[in-house]
């Protein structure tokens, strides 16, 4: 950054970080910041009523280590089982010391901006890759449809912008070419995503007022769209991973979620009449997703 400076014309850094990450290793001070008898563990242990069995996972990853005293937990992973309260403390601990130490990191890279009298001329983006299951459902991890591996923080800092909170669904695809106007640079034709300066200063006019993720379960893929307060996920009998012709209308389960009746996803209301004009909404949306992948 002080090379870059030096040099009086526009950069761009990019600065990734492994961190929250299994194994979830940070400095002492980071995790005496936490008072382990104050974590709580979620609140849903189990899977949703009326679940897709597949679209679980046994969290693979947390399976190859071992907790404080050295248990192995493969085995209870595999066969189903649930950790127990103090280990499932003890991760969400970690996990806790994890983000806050790489939240100092951050910290260090936006002091150097200060220091180096750049702050008031650049542009800062932090999000995280996908989300982390922390126990819900009885997993760990990423690797899903659900909202906890999908759901991600994405903060933008503009200099002299107006502070401004949305809840509007929007995806990584938007990152670039919001840059692109916010940097004014032509944005080129064969971008997927929108940019995001309107939403940015307040106006929430989109066209896509929902976010599409996917994740593979076997031969079948899970594409699940997102907006406000829904979600609907389409399991696909023999997803284009395996059969890059896949037929997209052969559906083998559904699932449908409302985050504002049930933030926890405890029941898989897909196919109930109660829901039917909602589902449709979105399986509309997403149909209309299909046909760009072909």
């Amino acid at each position: 950054m002080k090379r870059l400076a030096s040099e009086d014309k526009p950069f761009f850094l990019a600065v990734g970080f492994h961190r929250p990450h299994l194994p979830f290793t940070a400095p002492k001070k980071y995790w005496d910041m936490y008072n382990r008898d104050e974590i709580a563990i979620s609140e849903i242990q189990t899977k949703a009523e009326n679940p897709v069995d597949y679209a679980y996972h046994t969290s693979g990853h947390l399976r190859s280590y071992s907790d404080r005293e050295g248990k192995f937990i493969y085995d209870t992973l595999v066969k189903g089982g649930t950790l127990t309260e103090d280990q499932q403390v003890t991760l969400i601990h970690g996990y806790k010391a994890a983000v806050t130490y790489i939240d100092t990191q951050i910290g260090k890279i936006l002091k150097t901006l200060e220091d180096l009298q750049l702050s008031d001329n650049t542009i800062v983006v932090i999000w995280g890759d996908h989300g982390y299951h922390l126990g819900d459902h009885n997993m760990w991890e990423k690797h899903s449809n659900f909202e906890q591996a999908t759901h991600v923080p994405l903060i933008f800092s503009i200099p002299s912008q107006t502070s401004y909170k949305t809840n509007m669904p929007v995806e990584f695809v938007d990152i670039y070419p919001t840059l692109c106007e916010l940097a004014g640079l032509e944005l080129p034709e064969h971008l997927s995503g929108e940019s995001l300066v309107e939403l940015i200063n307040g106006k929430e006019v989109r066209k896509d007022q929902y976010a599409v993720s996917q994740y593979m379960r076997g031969d079948k893929m899970g594409y699940a769209i997102r907006d406000r307060q829904y979600r609907y996920v389409e399991w696909i009998e023999e997803g284009p991973h395996v059969n890059p012709d896949a037929d997209l209308t052969k559906v083998a389960d559904r699932q449908f979620f409302d985050y504002k009746r049930d933030p926890l996803e405890t029941v898989n209301f897909a196919d109930l009449d109660e829901y039917k004009e909602e589902q449709e909404k979105l399986a509309i949306q997403l149909h209309e997703f299909y046909k760009e992948l072909k």
